[in-house]
């Protein structure tokens, strides 16, 4: 019978390089202890180090703000007007009742930096966004994403 897992609270870190190259998360969907499989949300190519990882609140919210100041050091146009943020439904799940400081975290770091653009989005069951070796983008699970547009 499998054991159930909790979504998103001890994702795996995937390191489909090795260990000193670029890494992925994958949520936990559920596990078979008979087996030892556990089932991901996502792709793990076989050979891949992975590791267990455990998830934060605190760590959550760090990465909402990073996302966003990735977004605006990559923005080329000068009046960002939109900004589409697709956070992972675990993140949320792993908030609870703090999911509403992920908005406000975004609201404050493009207001530091000048910019008031509307948001848009929602939670997601995974997320495409930039890769971390030499592809354009990846599959992603357990991010916050953040587009922005304008002009």
């Amino acid at each position: 019978m499998p054991q159930k897992a909790s979504l998103g609270e001890y994702p795996i870190a995937v390191f489909p390089h090795g260990s000193d190259g670029p890494f992925h998360l994958r949520a936990v969907l559920d596990s078979d202890l008979a087996s030892g499989s556990l089932r991901v949300a996502g792709e793990v190519l076989e050979g891949s180090l992975i590791r267990l990882t455990e998830v934060l609140p605190e760590g959550i919210l760090a990465g909402s703000t990073e996302s966003a100041h990735k977004a605006l050091e990559s923005y080329r146009g000068e009046d960002p007007l939109l900004a589409f943020v697709f956070s992972c439904a675990a993140r949320k799940w792993v908030l609870g009742t703090r999911a509403e400081e992920e908005i406000g975290l975004l609201l404050d770091t493009f207001r530091r930096a000048g910019v008031e653009p509307a948001i848009a989005g929602g939670y997601c069951f995974g997320e495409i966004g930039p890769a971390s070796h030499g592809a354009l983008s990846e599959f992603h699970n357990e991010t916050c994403v953040t587009v922005l547009l304008g002009r």
